[in-house]
């Protein structure tokens, strides 16, 4: 996560690793049972929290910020595991639904970005617009 901007390097890390969670999906119930403390995972983790600390993030939210991030990422992993092979579009719909039935069938990955991207704007609303430390 060595990117200058805290969203950048936040996305591209939970990018990367939502990504590698696709290739290997068998690996997902391992980061959904324990916090990997590996070294790489450690490298990792000191990296991202390192960098929304750099940017004037109170330690208790950079805490939250990464893992909430975490949590996101895993959470669409272990969907991988039990994605639903049947489209929405084809069955028969309450009204509400049927009118946003063709958007609901669009990929995890387009899911778990749009899920990631509300929350980096969410936190990246609650910053004081005054300069001052999270």
């Amino acid at each position: 996560m060595d990117a200058p901007d805290w969203k950048a390097g936040l996305r591209a890390g939970a990018t990367a690793t939502f990504d590698a969670l696709a290739r290997h999906p068998l690996a997902v119930p391992l980061f959904a049972a324990t916090v990997p403390s590996g070294p790489n995972a450690t490298a990792m983790r000191e990296r991202s929290i390192g960098q929304l600390l750099e940017h004037g993030f109170a330690p208790e939210l950079a805490a939250h910020t990464y893992t909430s991030v975490g949590h996101l990422t895993i959470g669409f992993g272990l969907q991988l595991l039990y994605a639903p092979t049947q489209s929405l579009a084809r069955r028969h719909l309450p009204p509400a639904t049927a009118r946003v039935a063709e958007h609901l069938d669009s990929s995890l990955r387009e899911e778990f970005q749009f899920g990631l991207q509300m929350m980096i704007q969410g936190v990246a609303a609650s910053q004081p617009r005054d300069g001052t430390a999270l």
